[in-house]
């Protein structure tokens, strides 16, 4: 059985639904999206972070989660913020062996 990759958007309130539209896909699924990682509940593999901080992607990384950054501070996986459905094909770069 293939588990479904969970995905959690942390952007401000006003570019959650826009980015979760552009994100969108059905090879994962968007659990959630938030304002920043301290309000993260839910289990998720990977989170796409828009222009975060060092300290939030060390965060999201000590919490188990590969992270994807658009613009700001780099993740495991940086997204040109002019082409952010770029990650619908580049989310499983995140789950090779290093």
């Amino acid at each position: 059985m293939c588990r479904v990759l969970r995905v959690v958007i942390v952007a401000p309130a006003e570019r959650q639904l826009e980015l979760r539209r552009a994100l969108s896909a059905l090879d994962y699924e968007i659990v959630a999206a938030v304002a920043s990682a301290d309000e993260l509940e839910l289990a998720a593999d990977v989170a796409v972070v828009l222009e975060p901080d060092t300290a939030s992607v060390d965060a999201l990384r000590e919490r188990g989660l590969k992270v994807a950054t658009i613009g700001g501070a780099p993740g495991d996986l940086v997204i040109d913020p002019l082409d952010v459905r770029a990650f619908r094909s580049r989310v499983w770069e995140l789950l090779r062996p290093s």
